[in-house]
């Protein structure tokens, strides 16, 4: 999952749309804040948003050197945590989709 630091005076969002696009070309529109949560242990600070793919054509990069879409019984190895979150923007999605 992309992710990066903002710079300052940079709003969160803007800073995730500009770090995928900069590692990938895409262009998103980050919509909505779903979680925040910090480690204690290394004075880090995760904000998760749930936004949508808008254009663009996948360059590597330095940090990404492959790019797919996948559906969420097809994923490759990913970390718990970043499942979890998945699962988590599927279910929101899906509540906002219905409606």
């Amino acid at each position: 999952m992309p992710g990066g630091y903002i710079k300052a005076a940079e709003h969160p969002k803007e800073g995730l749309e500009r770090e995928i696009e900069e590692e990938t070309g895409f262009t998103v529109s980050v919509d909505e804040e779903m979680k925040i949560r910090t480690d204690r242990e290394t004075a880090r600070l995760d904000i998760c948003f749930i936004g949508i793919y808008i254009a663009g054509e996948f360059r590597k990069s330095d940090e990404v050197s492959e790019v797919g879409f996948f559906p969420f019984e097809n994923l490759p190895l990913l970390p718990k945590n970043q499942l979890f979150l998945m699962q988590e923007a599927i279910k929101t999605k899906n509540v906002f989709v219905s409606h």
